[in-house]
């Protein structure tokens, strides 16, 4: 069966905090706080991703979620268009 993307669901909730959490271990990143490792909204990212300006895609194949990308807005980040910006910080 193809690999269907679509936007998430609330039952996704669960599978989708495990597989980021799992991805932080299977490639050594830090799970320190201020990660979304520890971060309690990765819990619940379909409420999260109802806020304007947002979405979260899922990926699908055969019944079972692969993973998701997704947009957010965010505010007074240091970094604009991959140049960090003076005096920000």
């Amino acid at each position: 069966m193809p690999l269907t993307i679509r936007e998430i669901k609330n039952g996704d909730n669960a599978i989708l905090a495990k597989i980021i959490r799992t991805s932080f271990h299977d490639f050594e990143v830090s799970c320190t706080d201020g990660t979304v490792y520890s971060d309690p909204t990765t819990d619940d990212l379909y409420s999260l991703f109802r806020t304007d300006k947002s979405a979260l895609f899922v990926a699908e194949e055969d019944g079972q979620i692969l993973g998701c990308c997704g947009i957010f807005p965010t505010e007074n980040l240091c970094v604009n268009r991959g140049q960090r910006k003076e005096n920000q910080c």
